[in-house]
C-alpha cells in the first residue's frame, strides 16, 4: 500500500510540474529573451540609416517576442496564483509589455520616435521588473 501511495505522489508531483512549472519557466525564458532584445536593439534608432538590416531585424524579433509572451502568458493555468506568489508578473503587466513591444516594433528605426521608443524600453523594463 505504501508503494502505491508513493507511487500516486509521483505521479501527480511530475504531472503538477509538468503542466504548471514548464509553462511558468518558458514564460520566464521569454522574459529573458526580452532583455536580451533590448539590450541587442538598444541603439538601433541612433545609429541605423533607414534600410538597414538592423531595423528590420528589431522589428520581426520585438513582434515575435510580443506574440510568444502573450501566448505564454494564457497557457499557464490558473494565473493569477502564480501571480499572487510574486513568481510571475500580473496579468495586466503581461497585456501593457505586449502592446509596448508591438508599438516598439512598428516604430523602431523611425527617428521622429526615437524617445517614444526609449519611453517604451523603459516601460517593458519596469512591468518586467528587469534590471538593464
Amino acid at each position: 500500500m505504501e508503494y502505491f501511495i508513493c507511487t500516486v505522489l509521483g505521479v501527480l508531483g511530475y504531472l503538477g510540474a509538468h503542466f504548471a512549472l514548464k509553462p511558468i519557466m518558458a514564460l520566464l525564458a521569454t522574459r529573458e529573451a526580452i532583455a536580451k532584445a533590448l539590450v541587442l536593439f538598444r541603439n538601433v534608432d541612433a545609429v541605423s540609416a533607414p534600410g538597414d538590416a538592423r531595423i528590420a531585424k528589431a522589428k520581426a524579433k520585438y513582434h515575435e517576442l510580443a506574440t510568444t509572451l502573450i501566448a505564454q502568458a494564457h497557457s499557464i493555468p490558473h494565473y493569477a496564483v502564480w501571480s499572487s506568489l510574486h513568481l510571475i508578473p500580473p496579468f495586466e503587466d503581461m497585456r501593457e509589455v505586449h502592446a509596448n513591444l508591438m508599438s516598439l516594433s512598428d516604430a523602431v528605426g523611425v527617428q521622429a520616435e526615437r524617445e517614444d521608443n526609449r519611453r517604451l524600453q523603459q516601460h517593458i523594463e519596469a512591468a518586467l521588473r528587469l534590471k538593464i
